[in-house]
């Protein structure tokens, strides 16, 4: 029996936004030395909560948001990681 049309679009989805989470790594490092971690968290959380809002009140008039959303989602993932170990780390350094 053949899928349907839609598992193979989340699934090319799924495969896309792991894309855009390695783009979040390379914006994150690009970013880190002339932000600043706390920055750069900052700026990682936001695009978090840009992408929410457009799941919350955008995608539901236009479809194409979603995904949309989804990789924006992905970038501001791919940032958030690096950016918050490298404040732990920060102060871990601090109390030795």
């Amino acid at each position: 029996m053949i899928q349907t049309d839609t598992q193979s679009i989340a699934t090319i989805a799924g495969i896309a936004q792991q894309f855009t989470i390695v783009l979040g790594y390379i914006i994150n490092a690009l970013l880190m030395p002339h932000l600043r971690p706390y920055r750069t968290n900052a700026l990682a959380l936001l695009l978090c909560v840009v992408a929410c809002l457009i799941y919350g009140f955008v995608s539901v008039y236009n479809r194409a948001f979603f995904w949309v959303a989804l990789e924006i989602m992905g970038v501001g993932f791919g940032m958030v990681g690096p950016s918050y170990q490298a404040i732990v780390s920060m102060h871990v350094a601090q109390k030795h």
